[in-house]
């Protein structure tokens, strides 16, 4: 992150440049990736929270889609660019480096709470079925008051109590 960020501040045209924004965004994941980090090991005693592990593959689907941005253009540093004296191309190796070892270990971090991961999901997806069960028996419901010719008290709004 510390390369990226020194890179950014030393050129100023590396915004602008093919390398600038996924460099940006490569700092904005790692810095994401360090909160969750931070926190996992702040509740070291605890399984780790299905949010946690969901943010974490998108974290690891990001760096592979970086990864594969850098490879498509010049890579993460121009040729004239050198970091304490080393050149480019082997900086560009160590980002790639560094890339694949922090989505492998957030990897093994997820294959470790996979179950956590999974009943999460699971009841993520139950809870968005029992809602569009509630939204379809709802609109049975409006239906049937509008056959028999009824009015409907209004629960959820400003107008608690009143007849439609």
């Amino acid at each position: 992150m510390l390369m990226l960020a020194f890179y950014l501040n030393y050129d100023e045209a590396a915004v602008n440049r093919s390398s600038g924004p996924p460099a940006i965004t490569l700092i904005i994941l790692l810095s994401i990736d360090m909160i969750l980090n931070f926190y996992s090991i702040a509740h070291f005693d605890k399984p780790l929270t299905g949010w946690v592990a969901f943010i974490k593959c998108i974290l690891i689907f990001s760096y592979i889609v970086i990864f594969l941005v850098y490879l498509a253009s010049d890579g993460p540093f121009p040729k004239s660019y050198s970091f304490w004296g080393i050149k480019a191309d082997y900086t560009n190796v160590i980002v790639y480096s560094l890339i694949w070892i922090i989505s492998v270990w957030d990897l093994a971090i997820i294959v470790i709470n996979r179950k956590t991961l999974l009943y999460w999901f699971v009841d993520a997806v139950d809870m968005i079925s029992q809602r569009q069960q509630t939204l379809e028996t709802a609109s049975i419901d409006d239906k049937q008051f509008e056959a028999a010719g009824s009015t409907r008290l209004v629960s959820m709004s400003p107008f608690v109590g009143r007849a439609l």
